[in-house]
Parts: C-alpha cells; structure tokens; sequence
C-alpha cells in the first residue's frame, strides 16, 4: 500500500529527475545558401542504448528535452534519396543538470552533381559505359585508389553523378563493365585480328591516375559538361591454369583493374561485384580484351554456400603482347588464433575483466556470408576466427576498457598495429597478439580564439613525435571534435611525444588532407605525455594566431 508520505516522495524524486535534465534546441541550414532544411533527422547519441532520434519542422527547427547531464554526440542528417549518402553534420555537445541550450545550429555542406557525356574516338555518344567517382585515401599506410560513386551513360552518351563530396578532390573514370566472362575466349589468336580494348580512362583524357585532373566541387554545386572520351588500345589475351588444393578443377573466377577497387573512404563504403566466369573442370583460362596495365585475377571454389572453402588472387601484368602461363592456386582457409594480454610488467593488472570485440574485416572487397570476421574475449583471455579467407584484412577493437589503450599487436611476430594482415602469407599457427597497458594518460584541450572564447566544434589533432610519412600519419593521427565551449579531452594514449593542432574543419585521409597537416609539423605544439599522466593545452586553430 502506498501512503501520502511515499506518494509524496516518489513525486519529490520525479521532479527532482525533471529538474536535473537539460535540453539543446537550434535550427538545420543549407550551409551554402542559409535556408531552412525542412524534415531533417537528428540523432542524439546515435546507437546507443539511451539515443534519441526527432524530425526537425519545416523550418528546420528542432528542440531535444529530456537529456541527462554528460557530454552527448547530436547529429543532424538532411533527408536524401534512396541509395544516397546523406549530407550530414556531427556536434558533441556538454549538458549541465538543468541546462537548456539554445543555438546549438547546423550547417549541413550538401553534396553536389557532376554531369557530362561519354564519347568514342569519333566524338560518338558511347551508351552502357560506367562511369565511377575515384577516391584516394590512405588505408592502413598504404594509399588506395577506391570507387565513391557510379552512374552509367544513357543511349545518348549522358550521364549523372550524385553524391559528390564538397570541398575533396576526386578522379573520374570511365571504363566498360562485363557482367560474364567466358573462360576461353573466341577472340582470334592473331592480335591484329582483334578488336579494340575499351580502356579505362581517367578525366581528361588519359588511361592512368597518375595523369588524371582532379576534380573538387562546392557545396551543392551542379557541375556540368564535364566530358568524357573513351580511349581504345590494342586487345590483348592471358592464358594458364586455375586449381584447387588438389590440382585444376572447375572454380570461379573474376577480373578487373587491379585499382581502383572497392572500399572505405571518407565515411562511406562503395563494393562492387566485378566481372566474372567460371572455368571448365582442367581449370584453363583464356581471357581477352585486356589492356595494357594492371589486372587482378581472384579465383575461388564454385557453388559457394557461405564464404568459399578456397580462395586465391594474382596480379597479371599486361603489356604489348599476351600473357602466357598464368597460374593460380587457391589456399584453403585459415584459422586466426590469438591472445589478448595486459603487459608483463604491469603488476597492478586485474583478473580477467569484461569482453573485448575484435573485428577482422577485408579491406579490398564486401565480405561473404558466413565469413568468421567478429571475436570475443575477456581481458586478458584467448579468441579464434576459425575460417580467415587469405586476402588482406584489418584489425579493430571495440570495448576498450576505459584505462587501457593498445601497446602493442603483432601478426606472426610482425607490428601490425597500423597495417593489413593477410593470413594467406604468415606461417600456419601464426597467431594475433594483443597487448593493453594501463599506464596510458590523458590530453584535454581549450581551442579557443585570441580573446579566450571558446570554438564550438573545432577539431584536435594529435600525432606521435615518431610519425616518418604520410602514409603512417594518416594510419596513427588521432582526432576529436570540441563541445560548444571549445573542450576536448582524448581517450587513453601511450606515453610519448606529440605533436598537437587545432583545425576549424574536418580532416580526411586523401593525400592532399593529410600532406597538408603534415607540412604544417612545425607550428604545431609539442607535447610529452608521461606514464598515467595529464596534459592540458589552450590552442589555437592553425594560422590565426
């Protein structure tokens, strides 16, 4: 029975809950022309358990009640077609107990267009050609060439691009894609019987990224004309053998330009399927209509059910003549057995603790259905992925506990921390080792402008003293993004030295991004982080001091 006296209490506690909550409100803009972005979602915590998630009006206004005191992730998102990468705009943002914060507004950078014709040597429309948005970014210190977008030429020779990132620069390419390839072509054995190869070709006019144009858009910019002319080469044929484990045998098989392939970049991911075949049962290939540079030949099992049982891939070179004697053999799958660690002389480590997930994901293509790419474990505690595919894979964490931050991680006794691991390569029983440390310390940061106001959203970048290239920049720089006042404070990071930035946008991994911050080393500040230590830095944004 529940008397006045616990009625009254209980209400006395839901008020006091009420009080103690605070609120954010604002408005969603068109960052290039400052008009409302009607219907635009906005997310709070995004994926979390506790997370939010309303519709903004007409006016693109919002108001978000009800949020306990704490730093919190909003997100506003602008409403996109179907298969379309929204444009969207992250913001962390502190509430104090009872706060209500107003203004806290987005500027969403809207994707562009790019539009054209695809046409032949004799300035013919060319229908049924592909044409793909190339992105570079490093990757696991290693720079990629990756597709971003696709559209195909209409019977006329037009196409349109959408989803094009502002402000990054970007390749065009225009290449024809074969769904089927036969294994044995009919193509004549004299090459100057042949037809011509349809080339793929780079904007303006060339057939390697290397001579490409880059392309860079504003917001919400409509970029037209931008032609393209196809180039056709000399046709040229690679002919060998596929097997199995146990010799030739009837496989699948696909081919295409070794780059650019599929893949991450930016914040997004584009995996296409690429043109296959499937050979008879003494495993011969002869594919035609290649030319000249360089094309990767994946082979696996037939009749895939899951991931395929075996798995293979080469480069085949192609020059000014055919390529004779290809040969692959497919290797079986491969367990990945591993450990995670506390490190040896940390004598105030715990028992076993929590559950650490690891992810193994393929770094060049989309992954098959059944693939084993998640492991769990307790920390310290041991974990298998029992049927690796051998091809390039990275490795990520999830669950950290809060002290701890990765020392050390080696793939058959080699660092792979900021690298790929293909375990088609390692020595059978390679194992993967983890090591945390609990000796790690903090950074926290006030980016703030010459009259000490802080910078809401500014972003901190954090890179280690050590860093030799670009590339290994890009693989090891950490980043956050400041609250409304200018604050950020980092995870746990090993002690060392670093080199520490404030920037008022974004960065990404495309060389021009990352050369720029790494051309700017020395006007940044350094800091020492000692063993389970705390460093405060007030910072500026680069070049307004």
């Amino acid at each position: 029975m529940i008397t006045k006296t616990c009625l009254a209490i209980l209400c006395a506690a839901a008020a006091m809950a009420q009080t103690n909550t605070g609120s954010i409100s604002g408005v969603v803009v068109d960052g290039a022309t400052g008009t409302p972005v009607a219907n635009a979602t906005i997310y709070v915590d995004r994926n979390q358990k506790m997370g939010k998630q309303l519709t903004a009006d007409s006016s693109g206004r919002y108001s978000v009640p009800d949020l306990p005191p704490g730093s919190h992730t909003v997100t506003a998102e602008a409403p996109s077609s179907p298969n379309a990468f929204p444009s969207y705009q992250r913001k962390l943002v502190t509430v104090a107990s009872g706060q209500e914060i107003a203004s806290v507004n987005f500027s969403l950078v809207i994707r562009g267009e790019i539009s054209g014709r695809v046409v032949d040597q004799n300035k013919e429309p060319v229908a049924g050609a592909s044409i793909f948005l190339i992105a570079r970014e490093y990757t696991l210190g290693t720079l990629r060439h990756v597709y971003a977008a696709i559209a195909v030429s209409d019977d006329q020779g037009e196409y349109l691009l959408r989803n094009v990132e502002p402000g990054r620069a970007f390749l065009l390419m225009v290449a024809r894609r074969q769904t089927i390839l036969p294994a044995i072509s009919d193509a004549p054995l004299d090459p100057k019987l042949r037809k011509q190869a349809f080339a793929a070709t780079y904007y303006p006019g060339t057939p390697s990224a290397a001579g490409a144009q880059p392309l860079i858009l504003r917001a919400n910019e409509r970029r037209e004309g931008v032609d393209l002319r196809v180039l056709r080469t000399a046709s040229y044929c690679a002919g060998g053998v596929l097997a199995g484990p146990s010799g030739p045998a009837p496989l699948t098989f696909t081919l295409a330009d070794r780059e650019p392939g599929s893949g991450k970049s930016g914040d997004g991911a584009v995996y296409l399927s690429n043109p296959r075949g499937e050979t008879g049962p003494d495993g011969k290939i002869r594919l035609c209509g290649l030319y000249p540079g360089e094309h990767e030949l994946v082979a696996y099992n037939k009749d895939v059910k899951g991931a395929p049982q075996f798995y293979g891939s080469t480069i085949i070179v192609v020059g000014d003549r055919d390529v004779e004697n290809v040969s692959l053999t497919m290797q079986p799958q491969v367990a990945v057995p591993g450990e995670v660690v506390w490190e040896i002389d940390d004598p105030n480590a715990p028992a076993a603790t929590g559950n650490l997930s690891i992810n193994l994901s393929p770094v060049t293509r989309s992954q098959w259905g059944g693939e084993s790419t998640d492991a769990r474990t307790p920390v310290p505690g041991p974990f298998t992925f029992p049927q690796v595919l051998p091809d390039l894979h990275s490795t990520r964490l999830f669950g950290l506990p809060a002290d701890a931050y990765v020392k050390e991680m080696t793939y058959a006794g080699h660092n792979v921390q900021h690298e790929a691991i293909n375990p088609g390569t390692a020595m059978p029983g390679a194992s993967l080792r983890i090591v945390l440390a609990r000796d790690g310390a903090t950074l926290s940061a006030k980016v703030a402008d010459k009259d000490s106001n802080g910078i809401p959203d500014a972003r901190v970048l954090v890179m280690p003293v050590s860093v030799a290239s670009e590339a290994a920049l890009a693989a090891q720089i950490v980043s956050g993004q400041c609250d409304q006042n200018g604050n950020w404070t980092s995870a746990r990071l090993a002690p060392g030295k670093y080199y520490v930035m404030a920037m008022q946008t974004p960065h990404d991994n495309s060389p021009e991004s990352i050369a720029k911050i790494w051309s700017n080393r020395n006007h940044m500040k350094e800091v020492e982080l000692m063993p389970n230590g705390k460093a405060q830095l007030k910072l500026t944004i680069l070049g307004t001091e």
